[in-house]
């Protein structure tokens, strides 16, 4: 049997190699692919413009609050923290979905508007009467970098009231280390003001 020598600076490359595929610095996806899309239409989009409580109701089965705000607030299960002083527990907000799905809300007594500004690598559909919107977020921390995928799901109930699904997705990159973070998900109904 014959051995086959080879040079230290290859067993680095080597070795570099190997630790980058396996470490996931291969490009991880968290968006999952297109099969769920082939019934999907933009015909079957509800329009969810209206003027709803500010926060709403835990669906059966999700958490009572959101990592993100004491409680289940509208802007914040879209991703559109409005921030502002009139934010009280009695609060309505306004919500305008535009033609192109374009999603803006404003809590009422206040000027400030929030556009959900969706980017070429996201993605709208409409499915079963519910308007879904996946959204790709790219996250840093002081030594991470990662990715998010949001999808939020936004439907119309029977007697008019909001109901919306958020899920996220995500993982964090820490030096030559993936690591997956756990699936959040929060479901809320929001009551139509009439």
């Amino acid at each position: 049997m014959k051995l086959i020598r080879v040079e230290p600076s290859y067993w680095r490359t080597i070795l570099l190699c190997l630790l980058c595929t396996s470490c996931g610095l291969g490009g991880t996806n968290v968006i999952p692919e297109d099969a769920y899309m082939e019934h999907a239409s933009h015909d079957d989009c509800p329009n969810v413009s209206g003027t709803y409580k500010l926060y709403g109701e835990a669906l059966p089965g999700m958490p009572p609050h959101s990592r993100f705000s004491s409680g289940l607030a509208l802007d914040v299960m879209l991703s559109l923290d409005l921030n502002v002083p009139e934010r009280w527990p009695t609060s309505d907000i306004q919500v305008v979905q535009t033609d192109t799905h374009t999603i803006s809300v404003r809590i009422i007594g206040s000027s400030i508007i929030k556009t959900m500004q969706l980017q070429p690598r996201d993605k709208l559909w409409c499915k079963d009467q519910q308007l879904v919107i996946e959204r790709l977020m790219d996250t840093t921390g002081e030594a991470t970098a990662g990715r998010a995928l949001v999808i939020h799901r936004l439907e119309l109930a029977q007697d008019g009231a909001l109901i919306v699904r958020t899920e996220i997705r995500g993982g964090t990159r820490f030096l030559f280390f993936y690591i997956k973070d756990p699936t959040e998900l929060y479901g809320a109904r929001f009551e139509v003001v009439r």
